[in-house]
């Protein structure tokens, strides 16, 4: 058996045919980078915020007290996706600086790359929230 290798046309060929001067994938991949940390942040928001209410209980059994009758805090899930949506939505608007200092490119030419940005944060805010 032989493999036979075939050519076919990947995202970034045709982004190159459709804009010759678009920069190197590996540099523009780096004005994702916000978006992704926010994303593991608002994923963990609701964990850490039920973890946070007892950090005093906990911290006293580390030092080794009981610690039973100290105060534990409790959020609703409501602020959970407060939080989620303030965080997803102001790394939206914050993505597009270190965009167009990556690419040093205008805000037109970096249309493509800014509504793929907002179709993440608007498939995340829908999958976490």
């Amino acid at each position: 058996m032989y493999s036979r290798r075939v050519d076919l046309f990947d995202s970034c060929d045709i982004a190159r045919i459709l804009d010759p001067e678009q920069p190197d994938y590996l540099t523009v991949i780096y004005a994702y980078l916000p978006l992704t940390l926010a994303a593991n942040l608002t994923h963990y928001i609701p964990a850490a915020m039920t973890q946070a209410g007892q950090i005093i209980p906990v911290f006293a059994r580390t030092l080794g007290y009981s610690g039973a009758n100290l105060p534990t805090f409790t959020w609703s899930l409501d602020v959970a996706q407060f939080l989620q949506g303030v965080t997803l939505l102001s790394v939206m608007v914050l993505s597009p600086y270190p965009l167009l200092r990556i690419t040093q490119r205008s805000l037109f030419n970096n249309i493509p790359h800014l509504l793929l940005m907002l179709g993440f944060t608007a498939f995340f805010f829908k999958l976490m929230i």
